[in-house]
């Protein structure tokens, strides 16, 4: 009897993937088709289509009903749900087309009955207590929840610091892109970020921008979420890889294991900034979670995201997929119908890879023009050509170095070469079952990712190593599950990366290192290269890297492109704002900013290089954006000696703000022209501001 009714399941199983998985595959179609016309410049036939794919998508779980997975779904319409509803305030009455808006109305209702439904699915086949059910999740997952808590903590007070150079340049893509979404595929372009095809970021920070607008405290908020899932999401990896940290006598170890995930300088240190890279790292490690426990609807869409996030996501999605299949092969070389299977669970998650490819190489995104020029056969390889597959040693180098040395990068080699010492004495445990497979599979990604690192030659900037915290956290959580008192050194070493990424300690990293002073110390930068452009009269891209003893402009890029890899950097925010306070500045006054590298002040401060869009708000004692505050009226060092005194007698008052970054590879920022300068048009020291190594001397200009 019972094999007659499992003999019965087998078949209805069937005979639903019989009408299942054409329907997707001609969803799957339609949406490509409503992409490609868009993309075209179709704009009616493609609003059309896209339309139908909605309607289909609602059609499709009604008529499946995904009770086993209901939940997967429900969380992804959720996700969905969030973007289209902060999405329609924001883009009223600047939708024209009538298809516009019937897509927008229609597909909220569509979207929001979706959502019930699957709430309904999803209630309706919940077995068992829920109270038993929390009470066993809050008691499982301690250690992500105190790590979590820690994380936040420490992150509360970023929440409204400036965005400085390519930070402010995604901030101001994001904002810039509010309001342009007509809730088609026509007007995607409202979703890149700094030139990359961002279509799975961009539209949450947007809705974080709409539920707390001023100046990125939204964009915070939303990474600050995305964070925690992703500190969850590693969490359930480790005990999947490693069983025995289920125990609860393993928990010092899990918990100092995870911490050196969590609260390191590449995740937590540099977290108060936005950028690509950031989302890479999300949904890279978020797929990983749902691939590796078979989640696969969450799975498939985290995928997606991972492709549009930033452009080496798809490369990592390959080496992921690519390294998995063939393990399956070898190990299950005997048993087709077990590769033929995981063939099709791969080929699921592929399926962000044609859209994006088609965003990028058909659409008008910047990096399309890189993808074209590395993909290209007449690559001038002679010189150090951004966005280019090459040889550089000096370049590989240089990346070597930050992934094995930078902020106490060295310390955790030694602590995992001695543990993996340990524990090869006393005897590794051996990955069994599904575990070999998926380890394989985030090997595979790992080479990849590696593989870009070294050799394709772009800017030298430590977030875009922030997967290597994922690997390597994975491979001490490894060697350390298998050596009893491992906590003597992993529970040192959690402390040092979390006090490093506040502040810099690491005493072979500010050795090896290029370092600024910043008054009272020395802080690192990473930068190594300045990109030139030898062509700014035309829009053909032939700039070359050049290192700092090829020109010294390399200097002019230290501080506002290499001081990003700790919170080190907010000294700087910090002195000028209690700079600002000490004067107790009005909107009758004056700032006049000293020279940094090369007159690049206003761009190392905020990372744009406008005098003009500057605001005080005494209140709570922070420069913002916001046009309600009290106006600061900056003026460059340039600017006063040009119209000698007559500028500064607009003004009660006019202070000038000295930063300790004096460059003496150029002759106007050199510390004797600041001492003239202070000297002919007779300023007066106030008082030097302090904050840590960081310091800022405040001089006022004798009435």
């Amino acid at each position: 009897m019972i094999a007659q009714q499992t003999a019965v399941r087998e078949r209805n199983a069937l005979t639903n993937n019989h009408y299942k998985v054409p329907f997707l595959i001609g969803i799957y179609i339609l949406f490509l088709i409503a992409l490609l016309l868009a993309l075209k410049s179709m704009d009616a036939a493609s609003n059309a289509v896209w339309l139908l794919v909605i309607f289909s998508v609602l059609l499709y779980d009604c008529v499946a009903k995904p009770r086993k997975t209901a939940w997967q779904h429900l969380i992804l319409t959720a996700g969905i749900l969030f973007v289209w509803l902060t999405q329609i305030p924001m883009s009223a009455g600047t939708i024209s087309s009538f298809s516009a808006q019937l897509i927008k109305y229609v597909g909220t209702g569509i979207w929001g009955f979706h959502f019930l439904y699957l709430c309904l699915l999803a209630f309706t086949s919940r077995k068992g207590k829920s109270g038993k059910k929390f009470k066993s999740f809050f008691a499982r997952n301690c250690v992500p929840f105190l790590i979590s808590i820690i994380y936040i903590v420490s992150s509360l007070s970023t929440l409204r610091l400036w965005f400085k150079s390519d930070g402010y340049t995604y901030y101001s893509s994001v904002v810039d892109g509010i309001g342009k979404w007509d809730f088609t595929l026509n007007t995607l372009n409202a979703f890149t970020m700094g030139g990359h095809v961002s279509y799975g970021y961009a539209p949450f920070l947007q809705g974080g921008l709409f539920l707390a607008e001023p100046y990125g405290i939204g964009i915070r908020i939303v990474n600050l979420l995305f964070s925690v899932i992703t500190i969850f999401s590693f969490h359930y990896i480790v005990l999947f890889l490693f069983p025995t940290y289920r125990k609860k006598r393993e928990t010092v170890k899990l918990f100092f294991a995870e911490s050196v995930f969590s609260l390191c300088p590449l995740f937590l240190g540099i977290s108060y900034e936005v950028y690509t890279d950031y989302a890479m790292f999300f949904y890279f490690v978020w797929m990983v979670a749902c691939f590796v426990y078979r989640l696969d609807v969450l799975g498939v869409a985290c995928a997606v995201l991972l492709c549009f996030s930033k452009e080496f996501g798809i490369f990592i999605l390959a080496g992921f997929l690519g390294a998995y299949g063939v393990t399956i092969i070898v190990k299950q070389r005997k048993r087709l119908e077990i590769i033929i299977s995981e063939a099709k669970r791969c080929s699921v998650y592929c399926i962000g890879v044609i859209p994006f490819l088609l965003s990028l190489l058909c659409g008008d995104a910047g990096w399309g023009k890189s993808a074209k020029q590395t993909l290209s056969s007449n690559q001038n390889i002679e010189g150090r050509i951004p966005s280019s597959l090459v040889f550089d040693p000096d370049y590989i180098l240089v990346k070597l170095k930050e992934i094995f040395v930078l902020h106490y990068a060295w310390l955790f080699c030694a602590v995992f070469v001695i543990l993996l010492i340990c524990a090869l004495r006393i005897g590794m445990k051996k990955a069994t079952g599904t575990i070999q497979e998926n380890v394989m599979a985030i090997a595979g990604a790992f080479v990849v990712f590696t593989a870009l690192q070294l050799f394709y030659l772009t800017y030298v900037h430590y977030r875009y190593l922030q997967l290597y915290t994922f690997l390597g956290a994975l491979l001490l959580a490894w060697v350390a599950s298998n050596v009893s008192l491992s906590y003597v050194l992993t529970g040192p070493l959690a402390i040092f990366l979390l006090v490093e990424s506040f502040i810099t300690t690491d005493p072979v990293s500010l050795y090896l290192f290029n370092t600024i002073n910043v008054g009272s110390g020395n802080n690192i930068s990473t930068i190594k290269y300045v990109y030139i452009d030898h062509a700014l009269d035309n829009d053909e891209d032939d700039g070359t890297f050049f290192t700092a003893e090829e020109t010294p402009d390399v200097w002019d890029h230290v501080l506002l492109d290499g001081m990003m890899n700790n919170r080190d950097q907010i000294g700087i925010e910090r002195t000028t704002e209690q700079a600002m306070k000490k004067i107790s500045y009005t909107d009758n006054d004056a700032v006049i900013l000293s020279p940094i590298y090369h007159g690049l002040s206003v761009f190392s401060l905020w990372g744009r290089l406008d005098l003009d869009s500057y605001y005080w708000n005494s209140q709570s004692g922070q420069i913002t954006n916001n046009s309600k505050d009290q106006k600061i009226h900056l003026l460059s060092h340039g600017a006063v000696e040009n119209n000698e005194k007559k500028i500064l007698r607009e003004y009660d008052n006019v202070y000038y703000f000295n930063y300790p970054f004096i460059n003496n590879q150029y002759e106007d920022d050199s510390e004797e022209r600041v001492e003239e300068f202070l000297l002919d048009y007779d300023f007066e020291f106030v008082e030097e501001i302090r904050y840590g190594k960081w310091t800022l001397q405040v001089y006022r200009l004798r009435s």
